[in-house]
């Protein structure tokens, strides 16, 4: 168990979203199972992502850095923003 509450494998391998749009996207549609948030996440995005995912009653955790969100989910950039989609509802071209 990583500090995102997964396994580093489960992590990596589920399917997610990288970034604010795409997250406040699928919140909006129903589609969100869990967001991470960084910790040193811009404060304007934190509220925004708190907010809708309080209005899709959708689990918000807040864990490490942006470089750390970002290796935990495979990419060589820093994430501010990682939302988990439930299996079902991702199209193979939005798999980050």
């Amino acid at each position: 168990m990583n500090q995102f509450g997964l396994s580093a494998e489960s992590f990596t391998a589920a399917p997610k979203v990288v970034g604010m749009k795409q997250t406040l996207k699928k919140l909006a549609s129903g589609e969100m199972d869990r967001v991470v948030l960084s910790r040193d996440c811009d404060e304007g995005i934190a509220l925004q992502v708190k907010e809708a995912c309080a209005a899709a009653n959708v689990p918000c955790v807040t864990a490490g850095s942006k470089k750390d969100l970002g290796r935990a989910c495979g990419i060589e950039r820093p994430a501010a923003v990682v939302g988990f989609v439930k299996a079902a509802e991702l199209s193979p071209s939005e798999d980050h």
